[in-house]
């Protein structure tokens, strides 16, 4: 008998927030790039399911809401939020920030909860 693993992947969620170590990365709001997978602790079927217009308008309200110094602590605080808020038995976050500056690669944070 076969057992089905599967996940939600929302690859590309583009959310303006204020985050950075620096004064002048708040004086205006900077894109970061989402992207989860999450695994919802029942198997869709019924009423249950993991509405995913819920988790990025989540993921967006999240982003708006304060700002942060470091990545890890977007990465963190959302997950926090996101654990609470929907059935998850399994969710990894990739956060990623443009890096507009010569010579510097875009940093991407990730984060994994069972």
């Amino acid at each position: 008998m076969s057992q089905d693993h599967w996940s939600i992947r929302v690859p590309d969620i583009k959310v303006p927030t204020y985050i950075g170590v620096y004064d002048w990365e708040h004086e205006q709001p900077q894109t970061l790039n989402v992207a989860l997978a999450l695994v919802p602790a029942q198997a869709p079927a019924g009423e249950h399911y993991l509405d995913y217009a819920a988790v990025v308008i989540r993921v967006r309200a999240f982003a708006r809401r304060q700002p942060r110094r470091l990545l890890e602590e977007f990465a963190g605080g959302l997950a926090d939020e996101l654990w609470q808020e929907f059935d998850l038995r399994w969710l990894q976050i990739s956060v990623t920030k443009s890096i507009d500056i010569e010579g510097m690669v875009s940093p991407t944070v990730t984060l994994e909860r069972r």
